[in-house]
């Protein structure tokens, strides 16, 4: 059950004059324009309650936002935000937007509520999930924003009304309980958790602006999990962190991942990143492999084309809905495949518009492999060099070589003869020109 379900004696409205009733110089008393592309008027004819709402004629395309800004929050108290949408116009919609800032002006947290529907008879409530207070905000910008969906050319856009605003402090949030990623994404293709708040931890794997993913170390199957921050920024993470978080479990459209962030501390960096799950091209991807570190030895080409900056190899994937082949998407870097050619590739597994999807974080996560000198012609004999110590050896060698470890970074590099230590054990992959061998040191 999600802890802040509970009911609480105490509720602090926020909001100054939330039920637009008080006006000046043409606009609602405390609100301010952030942008300026929009017309406001108080109206007494369509209204909520009291004597006015606010009628909101939009003029561009562009997101509008009108404001009122809070100080004085109280970090680790819950809040919940909601105002009444009256929308008969389907070029446009409104919701509710906060934005957390830090006494930097950093953004650290966003929350926000539904859209309105231009479908729902009268007027819509549209409220956000109860929220907590992130630990480092000291400033809460509370929007009415607008969207016009339509063509506007010079007349007159999407008309909205928008009347009783709330924002509750509902006081102090419980301690969310501890789950290992694992729990929380549980057995099955939902989590057990889904919409509890929870605190978890890991170490981070890749970033993808201010989201990014967490995986239990050593690593394993159903140990990853997806971070979804929005436009917060703060802290900011780094690949190798060990942090933990504290957020809402949810399920967005079938991908696990953690929302409404509240909290998110850097234990310590430079940590040893999961071990990469290798996959060849005979092993199937499943929900057991979301949110998880991978490295895929030998991915073929088959669609260079599927549109949205993603790729297509041949590593099947199994999902609820569809049994078909893998993407490569650009959540990171965006590469130009051939069809046909083959790569190494590593990156974390997510789940998005029914398609599993592997993330490669930048450049260095792709290899191009030459087919004619790789794994792919040749036995594993031949491509794979045993080490029964660290002494890596390659006497009659005079072309340029690099050395790679299991996480794709560039270790060691050099020209011609190679004589070099490998420190720890396990696999790294030796570049020879345009051949890639395998090296396993035991």
């Amino acid at each position: 059950m999600n802890l802040f379900l509970l009911l609480f004696i105490t509720q602090t409205e926020l909001l100054t004059n939330r039920g637009l009733e008080n006006w000046s110089g043409g606009l609602p008393d405390s609100w301010v324009k952030e942008t300026y592309e929009f017309q406001l008027y108080p109206d007494s004819v369509n209204t909520y309650e009291g004597n006015y709402s606010g009628k909101f004629i939009l003029r561009s395309t562009n997101t509008q936002r009108l404001t009122q800004y809070i100080t004085g929050l109280v970090p680790g108290h819950m809040y919940v935000y909601s105002l009444y949408v009256f929308d008969s116009d389907t070029m446009g919609k409104a919701r509710g937007y906060l934005r957390f800032y830090d006494g930097t002006g950093t953004q650290v947290a966003s929350f926000y509520t539904p859209y309105s529907s231009n479908d729902y008879p009268g007027w819509e409530l549209l409220k956000s999930d109860t929220f907590v207070c992130p630990q480092n905000a000291e400033t809460l910008h509370v929007e009415i924003r607008l969207y016009d969906e339509g063509t506007w050319t010079g007349g007159d856009s999407a008309v909205l009304y928008v009347d009783n605003l709330s924002l509750l402090d509902l006081g102090p949030a419980p301690e969310p309980p501890y789950h290992s990623i694992s729990e929380i994404q549980g057995f099955t293709t939902s989590s057990p958790f889904k919409d509890s708040t929870v605190a978890t931890g890991g170490i981070v794997t890749a970033v993808f602006g201010n989201n990014f993913f967490i995986e239990e170390y050593p690593g394993g199957l159903r140990k990853g999990l997806y971070v979804y921050r929005g436009s917060a920024s703060s802290p900011h993470v780094h690949i190798g962190d060990s942090v933990l978080v504290k957020g809402t479990v949810d399920e967005y459209y079938g991908n696990t991942q953690l929302k409404n962030v509240f909290e998110v501390d850097i234990i310590d960096s430079n940590h040893p990143l999961p071990e990469a799950i290798v996959l060849t091209p005979q092993d199937t991807v499943t929900e057991d492999h979301e949110g998880v570190y991978v490295f895929l030895e030998n991915a073929e080409c088959i669609n260079d084309s599927l549109g949205y900056g993603e790729w297509e190899i041949n590593y099947r994937f199994i999902s609820t809905t569809k049994d078909t082949f893998l993407h490569v998407d650009d959540m990171g870097v965006s590469y130009s495949p051939t069809v046909g050619a083959h790569y190494s590739i590593y990156g974390v597994i997510t789940f998005t518009y029914g398609f599993f999807k592997i993330e490669p974080r930048d450049e260095q996560d792709i290899t191009f492999l030459d087919v004619s000198e790789s794994t792919q012609n040749k036995s594993k004999e031949n491509t794979t060099i045993i080490l029964s110590g660290p002494l890596l050896t390659l006497d009659r060698y005079s072309g340029h070589w690099e050395i790679y470890n299991i996480y794709g970074r560039l270790i060691k590099k050099g020209r011609g003869m190679i004589r070099t230590t490998l420190y720890r054990k396990g696999l790294y992959l030796l570049k020879l020109n345009n051949r890639t061998i395998h090296i396993l040191r035991k």
